[in-house]
């Protein structure tokens, strides 16, 4: 029989799962599909990246730091989006 710590811990990490498969299904739809970023968001994103690049005081020039990120979130997406497709699992 279950303590009531263990029980706890139980109930909190299968809310804990619950909610990041939620998560998960909304970052899928989110970030993958074809319209994940629209020209609305390019300056704002942009503008982001300059502003943190120069309160870091990190002596980047905004322009290619900016580049790198884009980069690099580029490439994180698309691993996270072939990373989480669903594979069909062969009949046995």
């Amino acid at each position: 029989m279950l303590s009531k710590k263990n029980l706890a811990a139980t109930i909190v990490l299968s809310v804990a799962i619950a909610v990041l498969k939620v998560a998960h299904q909304v970052l899928s739809v989110t970030f993958c599909t074809d319209a994940h970023f629209t020209p609305g968001s390019a300056p704002l994103l942009t503008g982001l990246i300059v502003s943190l690049t120069t309160l870091s005081g990190l002596p980047f020039d905004p322009a290619i730091s900016n580049v790198i990120v884009l980069y690099l979130l580029k490439v994180g997406l698309r691993i996270f989006c072939e990373y989480t497709q669903p594979v069909d699992e062969p009949e046995l």
